[in-house]
């Protein structure tokens, strides 16, 4: 890594969390050898580390969506091309509905997802509780499960 700042360039990224990081990877990749990080810390260690365990790939915005789904998709390949371990595992999410309101919401998003190339299925409540350490203590519980998400969590 180098540490002595050049006197120019012809992109400087400031921040060095996934998004400044993936800039950077993607200027390069595309031909521009001239990109320089500046960051405070260490790579990802700042709120790209606190939001860590959250990389949920379905969002209602289609950009947010495209942009994730592509993250998800890229992470993998990111770790085959060099080597370097990421700390990505792919694991899945089960969302809890625990009013009427928000379960009808959840009962149109799979349709949304699928549209979108996401794996998304309502589940009932005995499939959503399968593997899951967590107990219910307000009620009956409905439950949507997103699946194909996972979080991205730099190495220590």
């Amino acid at each position: 890594m180098q540490t002595d700042l050049p006197s120019r360039a012809t992109v400087v990224v400031i921040g060095a969390g996934v998004i400044g990081a993936s800039v950077a990877y993607h200027l390069a990749k595309h031909g521009c050898n001239d990109v320089v990080v500046l960051e405070r810390s260490k790579i990802c260690s700042g709120t790209t580390w606190h939001s860590a365990g959250n990389m949920e790939a379905f969002r209602e915005d289609p950009v947010l969506c495209e942009m994730i789904t592509y993250g998800i998709g890229f992470f993998p390949k990111l770790q085959a091309e060099t080597g370097q371990e990421l700390g990505w595992r792919g694991s899945g999410r089960v969302m809890i509905a625990t009013t009427p309101e928000r379960m009808d919401h959840y009962k149109s998003l799979p349709a949304l997802g699928r549209a979108r190339g996401l794996s998304m299925d309502l589940l009932s409540p005995s499939e959503s509780f399968k593997g899951c350490r967590f107990s219910n203590a307000r009620g009956s519980w409905e439950a949507c499960g997103f699946l194909a998400m996972g979080p991205s969590i730099p190495p220590t």
